[in-house]
């Protein structure tokens, strides 16, 4: 039923300002749940606004949502340097979980989401079907400034009946001896167009140091419609 409500509130949310609700079936090692994603990306005479929203439902025994995260940027184009935007981004999330006792608390508390704010100019490479954000990062509870580099890309083939996208993200972060790490993130994704709206498809998430020190790999199958 949670799942339910929440897909209702991103449905009647989408008639408003567009765009994409995907549903993922997460098949990595001890996963084994739910994600749904609501995308909006919406541009206008000064830029463009683009969002997603995450859910995970992987709560024990209920299988309510047990996460979520959000993702907002806003661009803004530059006078005299049209193909050049400005951005400004929010990165926030939540570890949701019952019974808040000081053992829930401690277990989860590790897991929690730092609010990070982003801004930098985003490039395109046209030539590649790519867009790139070179940006700084300011995580909260952090004093130090970190930097991130972001890879977008969309391309459509086969008359558009196939779509690959998908994201790489490439940032320092500091350990807990205080030196620095590079955390790696990418997610492709690669869709079939059964309709006007429907997608069939997959999400593999690829991450090192992000996670786990390790290289982590968890792929998804997945529904899409878009609006």
């Amino acid at each position: 039923m949670k799942l339910l409500n929440t897909i209702l509130f991103i449905l009647l949310t989408a008639h408003l300002f567009g765009q994409n609700l995907q549903i993922h079936y997460d098949m990595g090692d001890n996963r084994n749940y739910v994600t749904s994603t609501f995308e909006m990306f919406k541009p206008d005479e000064y830029g463009a606004t683009f969002l997603f929203i995450d859910f995970d439902y992987n709560l024990p025994v209920t299988n309510d949502a047990s996460l979520a995260y959000l993702e907002i940027a806003r661009y803004l184009t530059i006078p005299f340097l049209h193909e050049i935007k400005f951005t400004v981004q929010l990165n926030d999330g939540l570890v949701i979980f019952s019974n808040p006792d000081r053992e829930s608390f401690m277990k989860y508390a590790g897991n929690n989401i730092p609010q990070t704010w982003l801004t930098g100019i985003s490039i395109p490479l046209k030539f590649a079907n790519l867009t790139a954000d070179v940006l700084f990062r300011f995580p909260n509870g952090s004093d130090a400034i970190q930097n991130q580099l972001t890879f977008v890309w969309f391309k459509s083939l086969f008359h558009r009946k196939i779509t690959l996208t998908g994201f790489y993200d490439i940032w320092t972060a500091s350990k807990n001896d205080g030196n620095k790490q590079f955390v790696h993130l990418a997610e492709p994704q690669i869709w079939y167009n059964i309709s006007k709206h429907l997608f069939i498809g997959s999400e593999i998430e690829i991450s090192k140091h992000f996670i786990s020190d390790g290289i982590t790999i968890n792929p998804t199958i997945a529904l899409k419609w878009n609006f």
